[in-house]
């Protein structure tokens, strides 16, 4: 089955090959939504879409809720998910890597990671092998070519009909957007 996008927070639709990374929010993320004020509820979040452009997008589905939409998820880390569709290469890490990161940013890079993942959407670190990793791409892409395609295609059909609907009714007032985006406390990066 090919999924074109992800949507959270009841209708932000993010294309699926602008997806970086999926993972579940973490309790110092928390802490720090926490601090941008009372109207940020931080526990409604459960799930950070990393996108290409460097933005986030924080939403109340799990990733579990994600990859029952179709999208074929591939752990790279503990609670970190690239969708498998994005996957375009991996390479193990070797110390030279370390060392030139070392040198480029200043500070070591963890020993935890051991392989980098590049995708349409950007390279990510893993804990994993590239090898693992790639392994995992393939078991998932060979699930969705197998897998029954009646729920995507349900949810289409009823999406084409509501949208079919909706053009027949006058609007008198602009549709709400209803995207669940926070402003970071630092200029010019969104949460």
């Amino acid at each position: 089955m090919s999924v074109k996008y992800l949507s959270i927070n009841d209708g932000e639709m993010i294309p699926i090959d602008m997806v970086k990374r999926v993972s579940t929010i973490e309790q110092i993320e928390r802490e720090s939504l926490s601090r941008l004020g009372d109207h940020v509820d931080p526990y409604r979040f459960n799930t950070k879409v990393e996108i290409a452009d460097g933005s986030k997008s924080y939403a109340p589905e799990s990733v579990s809720d994600i990859s029952k939409q179709g999208v074929g998820l591939v752990a790279v880390t503990e609670s970190s998910f690239v969708p498998s569709a994005n996957i375009t290469k991996a390479k193990n890490i070797t110390e030279a890597d370390r060392a030139r990161f070392n040198k480029s940013t200043g500070r070591p890079l963890s020993e935890g990671f051991v392989s980098q993942i590049e995708t349409k959407a950007g390279m990510v670190l893993s804990t994993e092998k590239a090898e693992t990793v790639l392994d995992r791409r393939a078991q998932v892409t060979a699930q969705a070519r197998t897998a029954p395609q009646s729920s995507q295609t349900e949810k289409n059909n009823m999406g084409q009909a509501r949208d079919a609907v909706m053009a027949q009714v006058p609007t008198t007032q602009p549709q709400q957007n209803s995207q669940t985006r926070v402003q970071s406390p630092e200029p010019g990066r969104e949460l």
